[in-house]
């Protein structure tokens, strides 16, 4: 990952992916960019809200390749912007179903 200066961006077309998985599908958006761009900008660019317009976008946490960064983050060619949601359920909620789903079982044998 590695962080657009000013005079990499100036007068410099970027291409970047947008990428938001829902609960029941994903969506990749590629956008050709000019200027500085951050990576607020690029989401609200994307216009995501159409195909999931449950979602809040504009207080979404972002993250470019894993690495989660604040909004106003300067994009750089072929960077991957991930529009994160919260988790459904936290891990510890995980292991109690899958513990009492295997107990179930042992109790069936």
């Amino acid at each position: 990952m590695k962080k657009s200066t000013q005079l990499e961006t100036d007068d410099k077309h970027i291409s970047v992916e947008i990428v938001f998985a829902g609960e029941s599908k994903q969506k990749i958006v590629q956008l050709e960019l000019s200027g500085q761009v951050t990576a607020r900008q690029a989401v609200n660019q994307a216009s995501l809200s159409n195909d999931f317009p449950e979602f809040d976008f504009a207080s979404a946490p972002l993250g470019i390749f894993g690495t989660k960064v604040p909004d106003n983050y300067l994009l750089a060619d072929q960077d991957r912007v991930e529009i994160y949601r919260p988790l459904q359920q936290t891990p510890q909620e995980t292991r109690r179903q899958r513990v009492k789903i295997a107990r179930k079982r042992t109790d069936q044998k």
